[in-house]
């Protein structure tokens, strides 16, 4: 049986015989693509306030007819891959497709049962007399009296089969008039409500909850230095980590199966992971813009340009598409590979690029990929300790796209596009998380730079792996650029930002941050006052990458240098190619604390890319003789836990004991999340690579500190 979208809804509605349930099960275990479709299908169909595909127009490709016919499995082949197409490419079309199967499953699951009385009444109507023309109707030619009284003693059980949809018949007013009254209370009650809070959904993102809306303009902070203007109607406690990450939920506070709360094993194996149900989180939707012009004589002309909604899949033929260029006064190391299982191998200046293979800059680096169609494409590597915004490599994919001048996608960090044709607008496909964004440049006057960005949530232990929080920021860096997103459009002048996420979507519209374009200076690093320091080793580690095909290993070999930046560049970079050996490695190192501090962030920086980042790190400890739980326990602390965990005490010492585990890797990622709970315990000297009579001082003295730990003070909103 093949796995297609049809067997995969089959199998997620539990439709298919046990013995290809059990092929399809061993299939999807099998298949990264599956597993993320199926979490998508479950995503969309609960996601709130997602509109139905048009009937007709844009978005429009799928009738009723064709769906139904693609659920009946009689869809000639022509037209089955453009109906798997278009909801592949399209959440709005993969819900009604998901949905629609879903619901007859249910409906169909069991045969329909017919009141006995029912069926007598309808083979009474064509056999009796009521058949004969121009006949008088009697009082009782239908209904009871016309089935004597032997009807009249199953009205119960027709009741019953009906499911409460009694026929009528003398006494029933009662019946159906209970109900009504009962719906006309929950209407009114409905509108009450809807009057109460009204008031509160005149913002541009009225379904943001307001805690959320806090957590996105402190991002914006972080990135700008401006001030949050959130901060003046929320609480102090919606600006922790906590609510950067979910909403709280009853076991996220602490209350285990033995319903203590806080319940933790003080001395075994693993800390005992809260559970977050996938449904918890909230789906933004697209406020759809009008894209239709009134024409003088009255008539509706639809836009000419395709929405973003029914895009296309992105070619995977091999094409020649440009060059790779080095900037002026900045160090470039360009690394390509074909598949995601080859190896990483870098790229020499003016070297053609082709699709569709993964282009990185690594951290600190930069790279301009010249393409031929006449735009400009800047991978713009960055280490935090140059410019402090959570961004490291860049990495991007480019497709063939007759359609566009440029068609890529972005995996992670940050790009600058530019239009550089001598005449006429660029248009640029951009791809990420699921998104497909269109961008127009219109002149060679416009630039536009995006980056996109993760963060790690406290673990929990679920049935498949939480998808980091991810965010893109697009800012129009000079001129004006046109965003069309599905059915909106939108223009983002210069120094105004417009931001989405995986959990909330996209903001209504862009908003103006003029502090924001100095973090896109050129020269970031003349902020630093270690910026020479950082160029020197920039531009030896680049020397030597030249000089030498296997990245890997001149990599680790700049781990061997005495030098802070050294350490930096190279760790970062260890992480850019996901060399998960290398950063366990460095995290035991017993020569360079610094290195396993730098380690431990890294490996938190991956986890906060990808969710399928979990399964590759839990592979790679168990390579070095982890055990599951083991492994499960060092993933745990990498994570961290929330605030309301952190305010048990059973909590914090389960975490003081791992200071004394037998794994030195576990020893060392406790220590670092203790240090996040309590940052003046750096004065407490202790070394997870020390010697067992130093370890057991300093845990005694941590068992002292997180005793004292308070939790921060809940302060009550203040209104605006």
């Amino acid at each position: 049986m093949r796995l297609t979208l049809r067997t995969l809804l089959a199998y997620l509605d539990d439709t298919l015989e046990p013995a290809q349930a059990r092929l399809i099960g061993q299939k999807v275990s099998e298949s990264d693509a599956a597993q993320e479709l199926i979490a998508r299908i479950k995503q969309v169909t609960r996601r709130r306030r997602l509109t139905s595909p048009p009937a007709s127009g844009l978005g429009g490709k799928l009738d009723p007819n064709v769906i139904a016919e693609y659920l009946d499995n009689v869809l000639p082949a022509n037209e089955l891959a453009e109906v798997e197409e278009t909801c592949l490419s399209s959440d709005m079309h993969l819900a009604e497709i998901a949905a629609c199967h879903q619901i007859l499953t249910l409906v169909l699951g069991e045969p329909a049962l017919v009141p006995p009385t029912a069926r007598q009444r309808m083979y009474a109507l064509i056999k009796g007399r009521e058949a004969i023309p121009n006949r008088k109707v009697s009082a009782q030619a239908v209904g009871q009296g016309a089935l004597g009284q032997n009807g009249a003693g199953s009205d119960d059980a027709d009741d019953t089969l009906l499911l409460g949809l009694s026929l009528s018949r003398p006494g029933s007013l009662l019946r159906w008039l209970l109900p009504l009254v009962a719906a006309c209370l929950l209407v009114a009650a409905g509108l009450a409500i809807w009057m109460a809070i009204a008031p509160s959904l005149q913002g541009p993102r009225a379904n943001v909850p307001a805690s959320r809306q806090s957590v996105m303009a402190a991002r914006a902070s972080d990135l700008t230095g401006q001030p949050n203007p959130a901060d003046k109607k929320t609480s102090v406690e919606n600006q922790t980590d906590a609510a950067l990450t979910r909403k709280a939920t009853p076991e996220d506070k602490g209350e285990g199966a033995n319903g203590k709360k806080g319940q933790v094993e003080p001395k075994g194996e693993t800390v005992t992971a809260k559970k977050t149900p996938l449904d918890g989180k909230v789906e933004g939707t697209q406020q759809k813009a009008d894209t239709s012009k009134k024409t003088e004589a009255g008539e509706t002309k639809k836009s000419s340009r395709p929405a973003s909604v029914a895009a296309k899949p992105p070619l995977t033929e091999r094409r020649e598409l440009g060059k790779c260029l080095l900037l002026p006064n900045w160090p470039g190391v360009l690394l390509e590979r074909s598949q995601e299982t080859d190896p990483w191998r870098r790229l020499r200046p003016q070297s053609r690029i082709f699709s569709p293979d993964s282009l990185m800059s690594l951290p600190g680096y930069r790279s301009e990929l010249r393409l031929d169609s006449g735009v400009s494409l800047v991978l713009w590597g960055n280490l935090p300790d140059l410019l402090p915004i959570p961004l490291n490599e860049s990495v991007v994919i480019l497709y063939s796209n007759p359609d566009f001048d440029l068609d890529l996608r972005l995996d992670r960090g940050r790009v600058v596009l530019r239009n550089q044709k001598d005449a006429g607008a660029a248009q640029v496909r951009l791809r990420f998380a699921g998104e497909v964004w269109d961008i127009t440049l219109p002149d060679s006057k416009t630039e536009v730079g995006v980056d996109l960005a993760g963060e790690f949530i406290p673990y929990t232990k679920q049935d498949g792996p939480s998808d980091p929080n991810k965010y893109v920021k697009l800012i129009a860096l000079k001129g004006e650029a046109i965003l069309q997103i599905r059915y909106a459009k939108h223009t983002v002048r210069t120094s105004e930002i417009y931001e989405w996420d995986n959990h909330f979507g996209a903001v209504a519209a862009p908003r103006e941050i003029p502090k924001f374009l100095p973090l896109w200076n050129e020269k970031p690093s003349a902020q630093n006052r270690n910026a020479q320091a950082f160029d020197s080793a920039l531009k030896s580690l680049a020397s030597r990458l030249a000089a030498r095909d296997a990245v890997d290993i001149v990599l680790g070999e700049a781990l061997q240098e005495a030098d802070y930046p050294s350490h930096v560049i190279a760790m970062r970079s260890l992480g850019a190619i996901e060399a998960w050996s290398n950063l366990l490695d460095a995290v035991v190192d017993g020569q360079y604390p610094t290195l396993r501090l730098l380690a431990v962030d890294e490996l938190r920086f991956l986890i906060g890319l990808e969710a399928k980042n979990d399964q590759k790190l839990l592979k790679a400890l168990k390579a070095k003789n982890y055990s599951d739980t083991q492994a499960r326990l060092a993933l745990q602390l990498l994570h961290g836990f929330t605030q309301e965990d952190w305010a048990d005490v059973a909590t914090r010492n389960t975490v003081v004991e791992y200071l004394m585990h037998e794994k030195p890797a576990i020893r060392q990622m406790a220590y670092v999340a203790l240090l996040t709970l309590v940052p003046d315990g750096q004065k407490i000297v202790y070394d997870p690579l020390g010697d067992i009579e130093l370890r057991e001082r300093g845990y005694a003295d941590w068992k002292k500190a997180v005793q004292n730990y308070k939790p921060p003070k809940r302060e009550p909103e203040r209104k605006p």
